[in-house]
């Protein structure tokens, strides 16, 4: 099924990751002739900041919002979009990856588009971060970037060039979104799609008489079964949507298996349908989706 996007929603720290994003977003609206809304949240530095009986706090936050509105215009004035594209800018105040998610169900928006230089250790474990909070919260598509170290120190983006696409199947309605997802692309960046399987290694089992069942005896059957099951998954999407499409299935843990596929063959963005995980659940699993976010040197655009 053909996937459109007619609002895309880009949030921005003014950071350089949120720079590469940018790229991204006015890119991907140019393609569709989406509807670009470009948002910036702070938090409120008011209560802690200012007393109440110190300063008018509610003439104080209009003062910071209005300054924070002029801000976002120049930041965002001379974008490279086409003249067609519409542009909505809003300024918020609160906790980011809570007021991404409001503005994105109260506006409609198709895509959300975020920067991320992704969290390790101790930092991740107490906080989050933006990017996988969104991924976990949202509804619709999360499309994230990650800033290399050369772009920190200030280089400009590169453009924005999507030719290989890799998506995760297992054969679930979110793969399937994902593959939609990932076709509706290719068709507008003139991309190829990898649809990657992945079987996991099975462990010995006993079986009759003593014997044993290895991995060697069985692992090739699970995988001309995978092979089988993704032919089946893109019949007709070939010749409807006219973009190459590339079967692989690969044995080993998902998360290894898709970065190695990723690098082996120069996949510009990973799309992953992710079900995410809220509560003690996510504290203690996390999710296959939010880790690629993490860990990915390439985009990873995300689907419930």
């Amino acid at each position: 099924m053909r996937v459109s996007f007619k609002r895309i929603l880009i949030a921005t720290d003014y950071s350089p990751a949120a720079g590469l994003a940018l790229n991204y977003a006015c890119s991907i609206a140019n393609r569709f002739g989406a509807e670009l809304h470009v948002l910036h949240v702070f938090e409120d530095p008011l209560p802690l900041a200012v007393p109440s009986f110190v300063a008018d706090t509610k003439n104080v936050l209009e003062g910071l919002l209005a300054n924070a509105s002029t801000a976002l215009g120049e930041y965002s004035k001379s974008l490279p979009l086409e003249p067609t594209v519409q542009v909505i800018r809003t300024v918020r105040v609160g906790y980011a990856s809570d007021e991404i998610h409001a503005y994105a169900s109260e506006h409609g928006i198709d895509l959300i588009v975020l920067g991320t230089q992704g969290r390790h250790g101790l930092s991740r474990f107490v906080m989050g971060s933006v990017a996988e909070k969104t991924v976990r919260l949202s509804t619709c598509p999360v499309l994230t970037t990650h800033c290399s170290k050369s772009r920190e120190l200030g280089d400009a983006p590169p453009p924005v060039a999507i030719k290989t696409i890799l998506v995760a199947m297992d054969f679930s309605p979110a793969a399937d979104r994902a593959r939609d997802l990932a076709v509706s692309l290719a068709t507008h960046f003139g991309a190829e799609v990898h649809l990657l399987n992945i079987v996991v290694e099975p462990l010995p089992l006993p079986g009759p008489g003593g014997t044993w069942i290895l991995p060697e005896d069985v692992t090739p059957t699970y995988v001309k079964e995978a092979m089988q099951k993704l032919a089946d998954n893109v019949a007709g999407i070939e010749t409807t949507d006219g973009c190459p499409i590339t079967r692989a299935v690969k044995v080993g843990y998902p998360i290894e298996a898709i970065e190695r596929y990723a690098i082996g063959h120069h996949a510009d963005l990973i799309v992953l349908g992710t079900q995410g995980h809220r509560g003690l659940s996510h504290l203690l699993l996390g999710s296959i989706a939010e880790k690629i976010v993490r860990m990915a040197t390439c985009p990873v655009l995300t689907t419930h």
